[in-house]
């Protein structure tokens, strides 16, 4: 089932809800905000826009669901 993302921008998005521990491993400290009350959090909910393997092709956009 293709997401939303993907109808969007013709396979050219992909969504991920969480990164390999691999990447968090290698990449989880500049994936790490403060949140609203200054406590540290690791995002790893993230859009990738373009092709994700060439960082000169793609863009990723980390976020998080606030209640």
């Amino acid at each position: 089932m293709r997401t939303s993302a993907q109808k969007v921008t013709g396979g050219g998005a992909r969504w991920r809800p969480r990164d390999s521990p691999e990447t968090g491993t290698r990449f989880g400290a500049q994936r790490t905000w403060a949140d609203k009350d200054g406590k540290r959090k690791l995002i790893s909910r993230h859009i990738t826009l373009g092709h994700g393997v060439d960082t000169q092709r793609c863009a990723q956009i980390y976020y998080d669901v606030v209640s």
